[in-house]
This record gives structure tokens, sequence and C-alpha cells, in this order.
């Protein structure tokens, strides 16, 4: 028996058996989670409180809120998201999760599974624009019939992963999480397991004082404040039943095996299956537009070439520089093969 049920934000609802048969349909992304026709986000208390029919949504996209570079593009992020719902006529609710790859993984399933929905801001469609129109001033005026071979050949496998951008997109967050396992020293992990036993022993003589009257309301809020934080830091550092390299490299194994049975459906593909991701193909058609290269081989190889030179150094729009971090990793779990 269901004691919580989520509640219409929308002027449009559903009666309680169609609630019944969308919750029960839902795939969770984290606090998230999506049904066959509505959207469901989190409240502060309560993952999935709120839900919206499809039929109510105008647009979705991810905000990201304590980024850091913004659209300079440099250095790293540390970053908080939101999937923000845009709905009847220009209201919006936004909910957050712990991990910004569950808004990444949510977006891409709507991409997948309801292509008509927006999934970028007003805002967001305008910058875009306006790169893409800069973006085309650098494309060359005319194109051999050999090259206009290879744009259409790669045109046609990018539509064909973008109807699996889900399993793409997994596959890209899996190379990101099992690359980012890689790095973490030991010694790191010394320091996170130190910082979560202060958090624990910071906790335990909090709850000593409150039981035993020995400090005021400030000492409390002082002692339980720095607990949370020592906990927080240190768990979110520490290997746990789905984050440690084990796990996460039976998954990406899973899901590269996936897309390696769905790309040999596809005769001729050109790309390696472990790189099948839609940026990959959206700059080798850039590269070659731009006239950097004649085939989708060529193409290639400048793509590895110019992700090997996108350091941490380099300044880069914010847009590319999403690009960049989404298929990155899995070029570097590789050594650019």
């Amino acid at each position: 028996m269901r004691i919580f049920w989520p509640t219409a934000e929308s002027r449009e609802q559903f009666d309680r058996v169609t609630l019944e048969k969308e919750l029960e349909s839902m795939h969770k992304f984290g606090a998230l989670g999506v049904s066959d026709n509505a959207i469901y986000v989190s409240s502060f208390f309560r993952d999935r409180k709120y839900y919206i029919p499809f039929s109510a949504i105008e647009r979705i996209y991810k905000r990201v809120a304590m980024s850091k570079g913004g659209f300079s593009g440099k250095g790293a992020f540390i970053s908080i998201a939101y999937i923000v719902v845009v709905y009847d006529g220009g209201k919006e609710i936004a909910g957050k999760t712990k991990r910004e790859e569950d808004v990444d993984r949510l977006i891409s399933y709507v991409k997948e599974t309801r292509p008509e929905v927006k999934t970028l801001s007003q805002k967001g469609e305008k910058i875009l624009e306006k790169l893409r129109k800069e973006e085309e001033k650098r494309y060359k005026k005319s194109f051999t019939l050999s090259e206009e071979n290879e744009l259409k050949e790669l045109l046609s496998e990018k539509d064909y992963i973008e109807k699996k951008v889900t399993l793409s997109s997994e596959m890209a967050l899996l190379a990101k999480k099992k690359r980012s396992l890689n790095l973490s020293k030991k010694s790191l992990r010394y320091v996170a397991t130190a910082i979560t036993l202060l958090g624990v022993a910071s906790l335990l003589f909090g709850l000593r004082m409150l039981l035993t009257h020995s400090g005021g309301n400030a000492i409390y809020f002082t002692i339980f404040g720095l607990a949370a934080i020592f906990l927080f830091s240190g768990l979110s550092v520490l290997p746990t039943g789905r984050n440690n390299a084990r796990s996460v490299e039976k998954a990406l194994e899973h899901v590269e095996g996936e897309m390696k049975k769905y790309v040999e459906e596809y005769p001729g593909f050109k790309v390696p299956y472990y790189y099948a991701h839609p940026v990959v193909f959206e700059r080798m058609i850039r590269i070659i537009r731009e006239g950097r290269a004649s085939t989708i081989e060529d193409a290639f190889s400048v793509l590895k070439d110019d992700l090997k030179k996108a350091t941490s150094d380099v300044k880069v729009t914010q847009e590319e520089y999403d690009e960049i971090t989404a298929i990155k990793p899995m070029f570097l779990l590789r050594n650019y093969a």
C-alpha cells in the first residue's frame, strides 16, 4: 500500500488509477524520475514529490549552480545541478539531486523517448544559435563530391547513435567515473577516512553533550554542523557499493557491450563502438566542414589531436567545455586508440 503520493504541480493531473500505473512505469534518476507520461522532481525533503505530465511541459533543461568557470570554460566545475521544468505557460519548478549525472541521464532518456520535448532554456537556445552562426562562418563554401559523401555518412551515423542517446551518455558517464577512480590516490582515501572519522567523533561528542546538558544551543549547532561537514566531505570520496573501480568497470563493460551489439547492426560503421557518442560525430562533421580534414579517417585523427591539446590551461567556450568533458574520458581510457 502506497503511503506517499506525488502531487501534481501543473493544472493537468492524473486520476489515482492512472497515477498508480505511471509510478509503476517510472525510471528513477536519483531524486528525480520519468514515467511514460510525466516527469517527477524532488522537494527539499522528499524525492519525486511533484509530477508534471508531458502534456503540460514546454521544455526541460539543466541548471548548474555554484559552478566555476562559467562561459570562460577554464578549470573544473564544482556544481550543484537541477532539472528545471517549464510548464503551464511559463511556470517553472526545479528539482535537485545529489549527482549531476542523474540530471544528465534524465535529459538523455527524455531525448530518446520524447524527442519532441525541448531540452534547452530559451537563453541557452539563443546562445547556441549565436555560436552556430559564428561556427558557420568558419565553414568552407563548397565541398568536393567525396567530402559531401563523407559528411552524409557521418550525419547518418550520428542520427543512428542518437536513437540510443541514453546508452551513449551512460557510456560516457561511466568512462568519466572510471577515469576519476583510476586517478584517485590511496593517500586521498586515507585523508577521506580520517575526515569521516572526525565527523563520527564530532557527532558522538555532540550527542554526549546533548544528553548530559553540558552545553548551550550554539555549541550544539557548531558541533553537529562540523559533524555534518566532515561526514559529507569524507563519504563523498570513499568508495561505496556502486562507486568503486570494480563495479564501475563491470558496468562500463556491460554498456560498451550493448553499444557494440547496436553498432554491429549498422553496416560499415566508421567509428569504434567505444567512442560512439553524438558529440564525437558532431565534432568530426565540424572538422570536415571547416576544411581541416577531407575524410572520416582524417577527421577522427584531428579530433583526437584536438582532445589531446584540450588541457585545463586552454580557454574554451562553455559549449566546447561541455563537449570535451563529455567525451575525453572515453579517449583517455583507451589511450586515444
